[in-house]
């Protein structure tokens, strides 16, 4: 262990440089309908797979943008990148 726990600040990265995992399924109509669980209320959808990950990438940042502003602690993310 290295003695910086999970919870130190100095170690924290910023919120849009983490992973936020996202679920992605088609609809009765075919449109991809995608959201963050992570990020209460953060949904988006798309015609196609790419069109629906592309909506969402814009849907969370102005999510974590929107909690910065009014400082949500509900933006945890589950993983960090390496």
């Amino acid at each position: 262990m290295s003695g910086v726990r999970a919870g130190n600040p100095a170690r924290r990265r910023p919120a849009a440089m983490c992973e936020f995992p996202v679920i992605i399924e088609q609809d009765e109509d075919g449109f991809f309908v995608v959201h963050c669980p992570d990020l209460r209320g953060c949904w988006s959808q798309g015609g196609t797979r790419e069109e629906a990950l592309a909506n969402i990438r814009e849907a969370r940042e102005g999510w974590l943008e929107a909690a910065e502003h009014r400082r949500d602690a509900g933006a945890t993310p589950r993983k960090t990148p390496s």
